[in-house]
């Protein structure tokens, strides 16, 4: 065992020779290796077309680096190849991965020129390892600014972004959305709608931060709202995974716990403490680049895997890994058991859509992208997630929407969405998330009593007359309906009680701040009567409207009205709230000199006054504090001792691993 940590330590000199004899295999990605100086890897990639009769087989040889297994699922996952199977193993200073993929139709890959591409880009990918560890962060570019934007999930959210970017002559010419429990995360590719290139002018992106800032606060602290700036280009789901990561979004919350009864994922961990390792089992719905997501995930948390296998089919998947930290011992606690699992489900689950999906086909057009977002707004659906592309002034855009209040999509609102849009530029794909569209209905007339009238018949008195009766009867039975704690509406009725759901209720919240101050207005216009309405939201937030010259001015005529003619009650009312409130001060008053009283019988004075009960009860009191001051100091000890005992342990094995090194040093 301890030879194999010498030789992960240390690569040995026949490796080293290996890498430059082979040098010239990759010299043509020398452009890539422009990092002072390039270590160069032998890499050879084999792509097997006979050996499987469904997929094609991707085996890729390297000197060992782990980073590099990202960075070719990566690849992978960039050409839209669907992983079937895959076979990750190290031994020494070398890896060996396979991979069985196909196409996104299930197919095997028979273009030469594709197999050509895929070969050169996974040798390209591994030729330095400087540039690998450096491709995770932004590359400078003078063609796109790029923008990344973190804060809590809300409808209509990304409909606001864009129509303020609009407005701040920014085009959007590729961008990623990814929401998941209640938070939402972006990378946005933007460029100066008159140079069509990157942002330079500082006061510029300075208002741009400013006003998406603002935008991505709206009602909750602002805390929670991140947004940076930057000339240049990243990868953005690889970005994407950091950014959600970083804010926190695999914590648990109401939302969370709804959404985990309804996934397949489950992650299992179990430590191997006989080979040093940890044992990760992830099942789940199979979909594209669910590995890449898995292995993003595994690299957050400083974790390398040296074993794995991947087998996809049935529509479900499975994973199993055997990783080790970077840095540090392997798992032994319970916390970081849960912590891998917490984040292996939320890396899974971000990408993963249950929502209706759209995708968008049209010529790019400045506000293009601002409009169809506010259409979807409009029509009470919610962007879960959004894969925004422009290519050669083609925008191809993919949007993942869901209800806003969580329920089926209604089919009306689809038709809705594609007649302002476009029949021909909005496909629809048909998803469990859209609710069957009802039957047409004859244009026939109904009445309460349930008499039927079709078209061109003639009404009789007596139903008309019944009509009549009915409706005043359905009248009486409404309010009296209402009065018992309902809403009789069009839908149905609603149940008088708070919406637990935290994004129903907001959603819920908006329409129906909406519709009153809606409602106040017509009735100001229509009866000439002055309405003042004042609403504040459960975070504080004011909402207010007044049909007068000011509310300040109708809120003193409602008091005249109230209370002018009244004096007498209105001091015998604060004569009263005078009295509760003396009353109030001197209970505080009595409670603030008994604990006064009880801090300075701890400390040893006013003993007199006690009794031979109260000391003892005293006494009871300092044993304990006593006995919890000495145990917190031991266990403080113990803690320091144990941390030393640690260090030495660490300074030994370096100290020895150095030594190792000399060429006559004899272990004893």
């Amino acid at each position: 065992m301890g030879s194999l940590q010498a030789a992960e330590m240390n690569e040995d000199e026949y490796t080293k020779l290996i890498r430059i004899m082979n040098s010239a295999r990759v010299c043509s990605f020398s452009f890539l290796c422009s990092y002072d100086p390039p270590e160069i890897l032998l890499v050879p990639v084999v792509i097997d077309n006979d050996a499987c009769e469904d997929t094609t087989v991707v085996q890729v040889d390297c000197v060992k680096d782990h980073m590099l297994l990202l960075q070719l699922v990566q690849v992978l996952s960039d050409l839209n190849l669907v992983i079937k199977k895959a076979y990750i193993t190290s031994d020494g200073n070398w890896f060996m991965d396979v991979f069985k993929v196909t196409d996104r139709e299930g197919k095997k890959l028979r273009d030469q020129k594709i197999l050509d591409y895929l070969k050169t880009s996974l040798e390209s990918t591994a030729c330095s390892l400087t540039s690998l560890r450096s491709s995770v962060g932004i590359l400078p570019s003078k063609d796109y600014t790029l923008l990344e934007l973190t804060g809590t999930d809300r409808p209509g959210l990304l409909s606001e972004v864009c129509a303020v970017l609009n407005d701040l002559n920014c085009n959007v010419v590729k961008a990623e959305v990814w929401t998941h429990n209640t938070r939402t995360a972006a990378v946005v590719q933007v460029t100066d709608k008159s140079t069509h290139g990157a942002i330079e002018d500082p006061n510029h992106l300075s208002k741009i931060k400013a006003l998406l800032l603002n935008v991505l606060k709206g009602d909750s602290d602002s805390s929670t709202a991140k947004m940076t700036v930057s000339v240049g280009l990243t990868h953005a789901e690889r970005r994407l995974h950091q950014l959600m990561l970083d804010d926190r979004d695999y914590e648990h919350s109401v939302v969370a716990e709804e959404l985990k009864k309804k996934s397949r994922t489950r992650v299992t961990v179990l430590n191997c403490s006989d080979r040093d390792y940890t044992a990760v089992t992830v099942r789940s719905k199979d979909r594209p680049k669910l590995l890449f997501d898995t292995l993003c995930a595994l690299t957050d948390m400083h974790y390398s895997v040296y074993h794995g296998t991947v087998d996809a089919g049935n529509s479900e998947a499975y994973q199993e890994h055997y990783i080790r930290p970077s840095v540090g011992q392997p798992v032994s606690s319970e916390a970081e058991r849960r912590r891998i699992i917490r984040y292996l489900e939320a890396a899974i689950e971000r990408r993963a859509s249950e929502g209706l999906e759209l995708e968008l086909q049209a010529e790019d057009r400045i506000g293009l992208l601002s409009d169809v977002t506010r259409i979807i707004r409009e029509c009470g659906l919610s962007i879960r997630r959004a894969e925004i592309t422009t290519e050669g002034g083609k925008a191809m855009d993919t949007f993942y929407v869901s209800e806003m209040s969580g329920n089926l999509i209604d089919a009306n609102a689809v038709d809705s969405l594609r007649r302002q849009i476009g029949h021909a530029t909005l496909r629809v794909k048909q998803s469990p998330a859209l609710s069957p569209k009802p039957p047409e209905k004859a244009n026939t007339t109904t009445f309460l009593d349930g008499t039927v009238i079709h078209p061109g018949a003639d009404v009789p008195m007596m139903v008309l007359s019944s009509c009549n009766q009915a409706l005043v009867d359905g009248c009486t039975e409404r309010v009296s309906w209402w009065g018992r704690g309902g809403i009789a509406m069009g839908r149905g009725r609603v149940e008088l009680r708070r919406i637990e759901n935290k994004i129903n209720r907001q959603v819920t919240f908006a329409k129906r701040r909406n519709g009153l101050l809606k409602k106040a207005y017509e009735l100001s216009v229509l009866c000439d009567a002055e309405v003042a309405v004042i609403i504040f939201s459960s975070r504080g937030k004011l909402y207010e409207f007044c049909s007068g010259s000011s509310m300040m001015r109708t809120l003193e005529r409602y008091q005249k009205c109230s209370y002018g003619g009244s004096e007498s009650t209105i001091q015998a009312k604060e004569n009263q709230l005078v009295q509760s409130s003396r009353q109030e001060y001197l209970k505080l008053k009595a409670r603030l000199e008994a604990l006064q009283r009880s801090q300075r019988n701890l400390l040893g004075e006013d003993l007199g006054s006690l009794s031979i009960k109260e000391l003892d009860y005293l006494e009871k009191q300092l044993d304990m504090s006593l006995k919890e001051i000495r145990s917190t100091r031991t266990q403080q000890m113990l803690d320091q001792l144990t941390d030393l005992q640690r260090r030495v342990c660490k300074f030994k094995k370096i100290f020895i691993a150095f030594f190792q090194r000399q060429p006559n040093f004899t272990a004893h």
